[in-house]
């Protein structure tokens, strides 16, 4: 079942940390393995101190595996968490937001929300018929549904 069009997934790095920080996001991005994923990285601009790095999803069948990831390294809490605000991290293009906590993956290969900045943040295109808000909200929420 297709449950999300494509995932655009970025963080944001000091430029000494483009290496490590990339590898990490294909680590994520590939559920917890080595998969070849194309990572992008911008380097900052004059002023700038930060680079951007970058990735995207488009198979339905890594999306989905990226979902079950996900939803067997969150706990019962957490998952909770995204059904309760499932609707205010939906917006008006259906595009579903999750932050994982920077350091918590990078440090410990744990997945932890977080509304702070320093994070990995996730934009999902949610697949939903007919496309509208609720249906959006009723995909996320069977996504992260808790016993």
């Amino acid at each position: 079942m297709k449950r999300a069009h494509y995932l655009a997934a970025r963080v944001l790095c000091l430029p000494s940390e483009i290496e490590h920080v990339s590898s990490a996001l294909k680590l994520l991005m590939g559920g917890g393995e080595n998969k070849q994923i194309a990572v992008s990285a911008t380097e900052p601009t004059e002023g700038a101190t930060f680079a951007l790095v970058q990735t995207s999803l488009k198979k339905e069948s890594d999306i989905n595996a990226l979902f079950k990831f996900i939803t067997t390294h969150l706990s019962e809490q957490e998952k909770k968490q995204l059904v309760q605000e499932a609707d205010s991290r939906i917006d008006d293009h259906l595009d579903f937001f999750i932050r994982f906590d920077k350091e918590e993956w990078m440090s410990h290969k744990k997945l932890k929300l977080t509304t702070q900045g320093n994070c990995f943040h996730l934009t999902f295109a949610m697949a939903a018929y007919p496309k509208n808000k609720e249906r959006a909200v009723a995909l996320v929420k069977e996504i992260f549904k808790t016993a």
